[in-house]
């Protein structure tokens, strides 16, 4: 993402620039969090592990 960015700069590309950076934004965040393997999903792990039906036995 970052060779692209700096591709863009090169080419004189404002919008491809910016529509680089914005996912870049976005993309870091995560690279973050699956490094240091904190994941988080706000459903729990109940809901995003198991089928309506395996919950239903759970219960």
């Amino acid at each position: 993402m970052r060779e692209l960015i700096e591709l863009g700069k090169k080419a004189g590309s404002e919008i491809w620039v910016e529509r680089n950076t914005q996912k870049m934004g976005r993309l870091l965040p995560v690279i973050q969090v699956l490094r240091n393997g904190n994941l988080h999903h706000p459903a729990g792990k109940a809901l995003r592990e198991y089928t309506p039906e395996e919950r239903a036995k759970r219960a």
